[in-house]
């Protein structure tokens, strides 16, 4: 049995003499040209066309609305006036705005929309004249204040409407 021991130990110390000596291949002799070598160029990373970061806004508001009474009155020659109001009630506003940025400086843009909810309309309108009609075959007189002679009124969508014309009748009233 000695021998086997001594045979497994020489089996294991060439096995390990031929591990730890690897064997090494060797490189070619540079080529004896007189160029000398080009350096290998370093390649760069291109930049993505909208750089690396894009932002992006958006922003929504709304709320109650204050809109103001609108006096559009009007006057048609030195006779006729019509006295006009708009009023608005329980309006609403309200806007949205969507942003962004592209990179590397290409830009900033910002839309803003903007919209208002009317709630109930109120219209009074009132027309007056400085002259009254005559009956057939007189002339029309004008006076030195407004007669008022025609009323519209809107209120949560219903309309009224007064039409009275100044007529002057000098037969059946003669008072001045």
């Amino acid at each position: 049995m000695n021998w086997k021991r001594g045979l497994v130990a020489g089996m294991i110390s060439v096995g390990l003499s031929m591990v730890s000596q690897p064997s090494r291949a060797e490189d070619p002799p540079p080529p004896k040209d007189d160029v000398p070598p080009v350096p290998a160029e370093v390649t760069k990373k291109k930049d993505p066309f909208f750089g690396d970061h894009f932002a992006m806004y958006l922003e929504t508001r709304g709320g109650p609305a204050s809109v103001d009474t609108i006096n559009n009155s009007v006057q048609n020659g030195f006779r006729s006036y019509s006295a006009n109001e708009f009023g608005f009630d329980g309006t609403t506003s309200g806007q949205f705005t969507a942003g962004w940025t592209l990179p590397r400086g290409r830009g900033q843009y910002l839309l803003t929309y903007t919209g208002v909810s009317e709630g109930t309309l109120e219209l009074d309108a009132t027309g007056s004249q400085t002259s009254y009609q005559a009956p057939a075959g007189e002339s029309p007189e004008t006076i030195g204040y407004q007669l008022p002679w025609w009323q519209i009124s809107i209120r949560d969508g219903v309309i009224t409407t007064t039409k009275t014309p100044p007529v002057w009748n000098s037969i059946a009233d003669d008072a001045n």
